[in-house]
């Protein structure tokens, strides 16, 4: 059986990347009838708070993200890890390293200097057990660090990418406890997919470089390892790597805002993948019609555009009850007797929930509040107009009394059907005037009328 894992670390909110790779393991999960774990990676003790691992468990339930096993959190699992030290350090697959970070960062700037790539230079590879009591007595903290096996290729069948290859003598020996006694998340990450059981781990491709060393690790311990896959990094607007400076938004942000969870999820699924279908699907659907050989290796690019493309696709697509749900501070609004017809009229016009809303107070309100540009187009079609309109309201429909304002004025075009929008609404764009007739009471539409008029600086004849 299929079985992903979605694995944050709590040390901040989620932002589109994480959701990413949360959506993607979600969905091949789901859609090859798997299931996914949900693993809390917080042993960076200083920077993980139990703030946000509510958080991203409030974040996924909102979007309907689901996990099938979790959440698991690694620092309930040190005893399990020590274990595996133990093991590694018993076949002499591990080893104390008390360099400090000063003098890594000395080596590390010589390699630079000389062209090379950094990588640890074994000073502590084979330090005496003497050597290693006297420094321990000193009260120095050594880390733990795995030893990279010699002139050995590393290859592996990335699910994205293809075939990979490394060399293990470019990536040197490298840290799995740190000197706080604490797993590396390159250590607990290898160990754990291969403890719970997942078969297929995808993650953003700034972790490619990682899977050789994970891979080396799960060998050595005899574990087998899941098939790894790697999602091209996501680029902001301005097309340099996403941050807060050019367009990246965590998942509360965007709720703030009032973007819909579906359309989210319909934005994010196809960041970098596409579908063969550019219909609005379901979450189930999304999962179903996931497939790794429709995404890319290129990076994918965050476009507002398309996400508010999808804010605007899903209104059309929820269901009253749903549209009911997200609107129902609005509704209170809403006379009972309209809101069916707000609900199905209003969700053409609408991009957030706050829109609804200021359609309800324009619709709904005791005044239409004209602002100076709607105050301009009152004035230019002149108390006539408004005292004509309003006579014909009395006995027709309000199509047939704008026909009849016509025919008396000669008025025509945006001159006869401008001002009539601005009365009822107070803005020049919106619902149809045959929607805007099944909104508004004949009362209201007559009322509204009369309102220009009185706001018409012109002296009424």
């Amino acid at each position: 059986m299929v079985k992903t894992r979605f694995a944050p670390s709590p040390t901040g909110v989620m932002h589109l990347g994480n959701l990413r790779t949360a959506l993607v393991n979600a969905l091949f999960a789901h859609g090859q009838g798997g299931q996914m774990l949900l693993r809390v990676e917080n042993t960076d003790k200083e920077r993980s708070e139990e703030r946000y691992i509510d958080q991203i468990l409030e974040d996924l339930q909102w979007l309907g993200v689901s996990f099938d096993e979790g959440p698991v959190c690694q620092s309930d699992r040190g005893e399990v890890y020590a274990s595996y030290f133990a093991k590694l350090i018993e076949m002499d697959l591990a080893y104390p390293c008390f360099c400090s970070e000063q003098e890594l960062a000395i080596h590390r700037k010589a390699q630079l200097s000389a062209g090379q790539a950094p990588r640890y230079p074994g000073t502590c590879q084979h330090l005496s057990d003497e050597q290693i009591a006297l420094k321990t007595e000193k009260g120095i903290f050594p880390t733990l660090r795995f030893r990279v096996p010699k002139e050995k290729i590393i290859r592996f069948d990335d699910a994205i990418f293809g075939p990979k290859q490394f060399l293990s003598d470019d990536l040197g020996d490298f840290i799995i406890r740190k000197n706080d006694g604490g797993p590396t998340f390159m250590f607990c990450n290898a160990l754990d997919d291969a403890l719970m059981g997942v078969t297929h781990a995808f993650r953003g491709e700034d972790h490619i470089t990682n899977t050789p060393r994970q891979l080396m690790l799960l060998e050595a311990l005899d574990l087998k390892a899941p098939t790894y896959g790697h999602f091209p990094i996501i680029l902001g607007m301005d097309g340099k790597p996403l941050s807060k400076r050019n367009g990246s938004q965590s998942v509360v942000d965007l709720r703030a805002k009032g973007y819909l969870p579906e359309a989210i999820l319909n934005y994010v699924a196809r960041l970098g993948h596409s579908y063969e279908s550019t219909d609005f699907m379901t979450t189930e659907d999304l999962g179903k019609n996931y497939q790794l050989s429709r995404v890319g290796t290129a990076p994918a690019k965050f476009d507002l555009d398309q996400l508010n493309y999808w804010q605007d696709t899903t209104w059309q697509h929820l269901s009253n009850d749903a549209i009911y749900t997200v609107l129902q501070p609005v509704m209170q609004i809403v006379p009972e007797d309209k809101q069916e017809t707000f609900v199905q009229i209003i969700k053409q016009n609408i991009r957030f929930a706050e829109d609804a809303q200021n359609w309800a107070a324009k619709l709904y309100g005791k005044q239409v509040d004209f602002d100076s540009e709607a105050l301009e187009v009152i004035e230019a079609a002149g108390t006539t107009y408004f005292i004509t309109l309003g006579e014909e309201l009395r006995s027709l429909t309000p199509k047939e009394a704008l026909n009849a304002t016509k025919e008396k004025l000669g008025v025509k075009g945006k001159a006869l059907f401008m001002p009539f929008r601005i009365a009822l609404t107070g803005t020049k764009s919106g619902p149809s005037f045959d929607e805007l007739y099944e909104l508004l009471s004949r009362e209201a539409i007559q009322a509204r009328v009369e309102q220009a008029l009185s706001a018409n600086p012109q002296p009424q004849r």
